[in-house]
């Protein structure tokens, strides 16, 4: 019961911050919310207090935590030219995959070392077959050759390891599943970091969906 009145509580704090910094000037006022694009979402603030606009960071900064959003070498080139504006050194690229999608990214962003870190995946094809952790273990390797310096994003959201084939309903793996215990261990012979990508607490999802739709109603 407390549980319930604190997630009450919590979710009327949201709604009064929100309506304190929404209640205000948008570019599309006649807009609904639902319809409202985040990036022309421009609130307010009621607050008078001091504005300082950073624009560019003072000292140079690492991305430690990016996804392959381009396709081609033309946006690729645009997102350097981003990365200059604002003053970050270099971009942790976490292709989270292995076989050709990791190809194709060590073909698009290969050409530029120094400013983007290239992240691959685990092979989970077979996992519940006999030698399922030497075929990871030789694509990890591959892969690696192939310049990665680390194993990321990984998923692992509380029911299983996402992008396992199959695993839909089942979720029948975790990262601490002894199977997976080989790949880690070269993994860390390979001196390269993991990222995974843990569950959220169950009452999070619970509140969102109430707290959403009920911002928008406010707004």
């Amino acid at each position: 019961m407390m549980k319930h009145y604190w997630s009450w509580g919590l979710c009327f704090v949201l709604l009064l911050i929100g309506g304190q910094s929404s209640g205000v000037a948008q570019s599309s006022p006649d807009v609904a919310p639902d319809q409202l694009l985040l990036k022309d979402y421009r609130p307010r603030s009621i607050f008078k207090v001091p504005v300082t606009q950073v624009n560019r960071a003072l000292f140079p900064v690492i991305d430690v935590h990016s996804h392959p959003y381009v396709q081609s070498p033309s946006q690729v080139e645009q997102w350097i030219r981003n990365m200059d504006e604002v003053g970050v050194a270099r971009s942790v690229v976490m292709v989270g995959a292995t076989g050709k999608t990791f190809d194709d990214a060590v073909r698009l962003f290969g050409k530029y070392p120094d400013r983007f870190e290239l992240w691959c995946g685990i092979d989970y094809q077979g996992f519940d077959q006999p030698g399922f952790a030497d075929r990871a273990i030789a694509e990890l390797e591959r892969c690696h050759r192939l310049g990665a310096v680390g194993v990321g994003e990984l998923s692992d959201k509380g029911r299983g390891l996402r992008g396992i084939r199959g695993n839909v309903d089942g979720f029948p793996m975790h990262i601490d599943d002894p199977r997976m215990d080989p790949i880690l261990e070269r993994c860390a012979d390979l001196r390269l970091p993991i990222n995974i990508h843990v569950g959220e607490d169950k009452w999070i999802g619970g509140l969102l969906k109430f707290c959403v739709p009920v911002r928008q109603k406010a707004a």
